[in-house]
């Protein structure tokens, strides 16, 4: 594989996932304070062998149903290229393989990466251009992202590219573009990502054809800074096997969650008295997840929510949602994985489970999770039981 460079690290750690109450969210606990040792130890060694005797008591007499919510996570250190870089696990497919990025969010220097049994494969860039990404993965081991290229020697394009059995592919733009990244591929090879040229806009490749997702309506606020008038702006963030595309659009009303199917947009809402909304991803089943809020600093004030589109609904999740936290992943059962208050988390009909401090990025079939991990020097882990 062009570029590529193997390390071997890996280390497993049991997890100690906790099952909220319903009265008790992820971002109402505070962070604890690490105990110095000394005088304490010796009682706490009690404690904890008092708990583990209760502990085996009560698998005896409860019921399996029971037993599984607690059943502990597994964290697996994905190890990185290199020891002093930090690593960005984005996503996970149903055969366990895991990509991302290794390099700061920061950084020119950024590197496209392949964690098979957590040893990670640099993927490498387009004609030897310092920055590439991969952000997301089908069931064939087919891998989209983008890749930094100069033009002229005097700045950045970043462009779509698929990484396919070892070689790398600079996917079409619209004519006169410079800027495209992809961001999802099904088991079709039907890949989505996003333009920018006039205006910016959702991007479908299919059979070597490109498709632009066009937005639904410019939305004239006065107030908002960031797209100036705000469109026409449109992205694509998910793709299921059936073509069903999900992302963000401005609309008459608002920046608003969309759907398209056969390349027409259809406005999925946002919940009472909100005007901005994205959806993320979407699932075999229909299911779209995303966030529902107020628009421009709404998020920092906590005034969005982690959402569930599903048969023409919205369904808020009761979760507070920030720019640094958002759902970033959705499987075939309904799960979704997302970060709240520094910490990753996953949803499963209505029970949220704190994974610990860090960050959910991705999520499969089998249940495995992938994203960042506090515990590690370089962050890089995947959850799984």
């Amino acid at each position: 594989m062009p570029g590529s460079k193997k390390a071997n690290l890996t280390k497993v750690r049991d997890a100690k996932p906790r099952v909220l109450a319903s009265s008790e969210k992820p971002w109402m606990t505070p962070r604890r304070t690490p105990r110095s040792p000394g005088c304490h130890a010796f009682v706490e060694a009690i404690i904890m062998r008092i708990k583990k005797m209760l502990l085996v008591l009560l698998a005896a007499v409860l019921p399996l149903s029971a037993q599984s919510q607690s059943d502990p996570y597994r964290f697996i250190e994905l190890g990185p290229l290199d020891e002093a870089v930090q690593s960005y696990p984005l996503d996970i497919n149903n055969r366990g393989q895991v990509v991302g990025r290794s390099g700061g969010w920061n950084s020119s220097e950024c590197n496209a990466v392949l964690w098979e049994n957590s040893i990670p494969t640099d993927l490498g860039p387009l004609d030897e251009a310092d920055c590439s990404e991969a952000r997301a993965i089908n069931n064939l081991g087919q891998i989209v992202g983008f890749s930094g290229t100069s033009v002229s020697g005097r700045h950045y394009a970043v462009h779509a590219v698929l990484w396919d059995n070892g070689t790398i592919t600079d996917l079409l733009m619209p004519p006169g573009d410079e800027t495209a990244l992809a961001s999802g591929i099904n088991d079709r090879g039907q890949i989505i990502g996003a333009g920018a040229g006039d205006g910016q806009y959702g991007l479908l490749w299919d059979n070597g054809t490109i498709t632009k997702l066009e937005a639904i309506e410019i939305w004239w606020d006065p107030t908002a800074s960031q797209y100036g008038r705000l469109g026409p702006f449109a992205a694509a963030y998910g793709i299921n096997n059936r073509g069903q595309i999900v992302g963000v659009s401005t609309t008459l009303t608002g920046v608003h969650a969309v759907l398209w199917e056969n390349g027409i947009p259809t406005d999925l809402g946002t919940l009472d008295g909100h005007n901005y909304s994205e959806a993320f991803g979407i699932n075999e089943r229909g299911q779209i997840m995303g966030i529902s809020g107020v628009w421009a600093d709404g998020c920092n004030a906590g005034l969005c929510s982690a959402v569930l589109w599903e048969n023409g609904t919205i369904m808020d999740l009761g979760i507070p949602m920030s720019p640094a936290g958002l759902p970033y992943g959705i499987n075939n059962s309904g799960q979704i994985v997302f970060t709240s208050s520094d910490r990753a988390v996953l949803w499963d009909k209505g029970t949220t489970t704190e994974l610990g401090w860090g960050v959910a990025y991705g999520n499969n079939d089998r249940g495995q999770i992938v994203g960042r991990s506090d515990d590690f020097p370089g962050g890089a882990a995947l959850w799984t039981r």
